[in-house]
Parts: structure tokens; sequence; C-alpha cells
């Protein structure tokens, strides 16, 4: 069921980035990458995108199809601040669970906001 699914998003995209960026090296890597030729970007948000529906798919499984894309956007937003963030990268289980910190500020920033 959906109980924990955020959570477990979370885990998965972190085992994820954990296994494609490690010390924050690959991320440095990526950023002058594309900076040095901004060509490949629209491969990189493809990439994203293929990742992401995947992921959506796999939340589908536990939930409706709106509600597995929204989840997934909860942790995609995450993960973009997370990208945005200095490059001292955490150790995975600090990422993921930076992650599920970042997503409940969300939503703490989304409940604040109809007050």
């Amino acid at each position: 069921g959906e109980r924990g699914l955020v959570r477990d998003l979370c885990t998965l995209v972190g085992d994820i980035m954990d296994s494609t960026a490690r010390a924050g090296a690959d991320r440095q890597a990526i950023r002058e990458l594309l900076a040095d030729q901004p060509e490949l970007a629209p491969d990189v948000i493809k990439l994203a995108a293929l990742l992401r529906r995947d992921i959506v798919a796999l939340a589908e499984q536990r939930t409706s199809p709106e509600r597995a894309q929204l989840a997934v956007t909860l942790v995609m937003s995450a993960v973009d601040c997370a990208l945005h963030r200095p490059l001292e990268a955490p150790e995975q289980a600090e990422f993921t669970g930076w992650l599920f910190d970042a997503v409940m500020t969300m939503q703490a920033i989304a409940r604040e906001s109809l007050d």
C-alpha cells in the first residue's frame, strides 16, 4: 500500500544517486561537462525523464497513477534541491534521510502557507 511510499521512494532514489555519483566528484564532472558542452543537456534531461517514468511505474504498484506521479514529483523536487547544494556529498543513508527531510519540509511549507 501507500504506507511509507515517499520514504521508500527516497531510499530508491538515494540508492540510484549513490550508485551514480560518489563523493560529489561525478556530480562536479557532470556540471563541468554540461558547462563545456551545453548541447548535451537535452540528453541528460531525457535520461532523467526516462528514469522518472520508471520510478512512477514502480510507485503505481502501490497506489493510483495520480498519487504515484505526485509522490515521485515530491521526491524528484527534493533531488533538484540536492543538486543545487554544495558538493559535499553525504553518505547514501544520510542522503536518503536528507531527501525525506526535504520532502517533509516542503509539506510543512505547503501547510503553513494555507494558514
